[in-house]
């Protein structure tokens, strides 16, 4: 991913998003989520961020909190002048899992404003396209 500047930008990522009608576990203090799911950005890994929910007991009365992107602030990353590398690694063993009823092989990478707010822009996610 291209950046035009050196900057500090927000993250938004997720491996799994949490569906707010189910009786899913968050995940486990240090990791994105029972798929051991990981990111990096310019060979740094990005580690989670600590999840407000740590419940060990599946139930319908113990409310999710910030498992899903949208409901955390975004985590701070540097991007460097030029390209940047974004690596993810998404194993996958099988499609059942005790911990969530959906095992849902997605996830969600986006650049926000520190805020959250909107988008980082001037960022060109393909080499194929030429930047200015």
């Amino acid at each position: 991913m291209y950046s035009p500047n050196a900057q500090e930008v927000g993250l938004w990522a997720e491996f799994q998003n949490y569906s707010r009608s189910e009786m899913d576990l968050a995940p486990l203090p240090g990791k994105w989520d029972y798929k051991e799911s990981r990111i990096w950005i310019n060979d740094k890994e990005i580690l989670p961020p600590v999840w407000t929910d740590t419940h060990k007991v599946k139930s319908y009365e113990v409310p999710l909190g910030n498992e899903n992107c949208v409901g955390r602030p975004p985590l701070a990353v540097h991007l460097n002048k030029g390209w940047n590398k974004v690596f993810l690694k998404l194993p996958i063993g099988k499609f059942k899992m005790a911990e969530t009823r959906l095992v849902k092989w997605m996830f969600t990478t986006v650049f926000v404003t520190l805020d959250g707010e909107k988008a980082v822009e001037g960022l060109i996610y393909s080499p194929e396209k030429q930047h200015k």
